[in-house]
């Protein structure tokens, strides 16, 4: 399962350093988009236009089917809520700047 999610260049630089990892203060896990375009939308709304990055993730279809789902997260659209744990395993396939 391909998922997306969009981050600042500080975090597109922590996960290549050490993977993904919660920060102070956070959940034990990150919220993805389905789809491009949502990620897109959210990296506009949380980085008021400024440049920003979309992560490209393949994850386990059992790790997606065994996460948190919403189907609008926002207002934006289908979200999932993937623990730390099963971010582990996953590969990243594309980091693209917006």
């Amino acid at each position: 399962m391909l998922l997306f999610r969009s981050m600042s260049q500080a975090e597109r630089y922590d996960i290549s350093d050490h993977g993904f990892r919660s920060g102070r203060n956070s959940l034990e896990g990150k919220w993805f988009a389905e789809s491009f375009e949502h990620a897109k939308c959210w990296g506009e709304l949380l980085y008021n236009n400024s440049d920003f990055i979309i992560c490209k993730l393949e994850i386990s279809d059992e790790k997606y089917f065994n996460s948190f789902r919403l189907s609008n997260l926002d207002g934006v659209g289908p979200a999932v809520f993937v623990d730390i744990t099963n971010l582990k395993d996953a590969t990243v396939v594309a980091f693209d700047l917006v």
